[in-house]
């Protein structure tokens, strides 16, 4: 897997220093775009050659890590509910 440094880049040279997927073109919005819209991270990769498993399995690590070490705590909607909430500890 890659490391925080490998999967995203901020260059001003690259599309104004939106941060994009290290050694591509493509905005991580894109990624969220895309499962956010219902497509699937297999449409993803199959419009986006370039990005690969590591890139996205890098980022959302890196991403839960982040989240992971705050002090709140995920609290569903309802049951089977997709909705999450996040709630600061008693």
């Amino acid at each position: 897997m890659l490391n925080d440094q490998d999967v995203v880049s901020c260059d001003d040279g690259v599309l104004h220093g939106t941060p994009v997927f290290t050694g591509t073109r493509v905005p991580v919005t894109t990624l969220f775009d895309y499962l956010l819209g219902g497509s699937s991270l297999d449409e993803f990769y199959e419009d986006f050659p370039t990005i690969t498993r590591a890139h996205v399995a890098g980022m959302l690590t890196s991403i839960w890590t982040y989240f992971h070490f705050l002090p709140w705590e995920p609290t569903w909607a309802a049951p089977n509910s997709p909705d999450v909430y996040l709630k600061w500890p008693d």
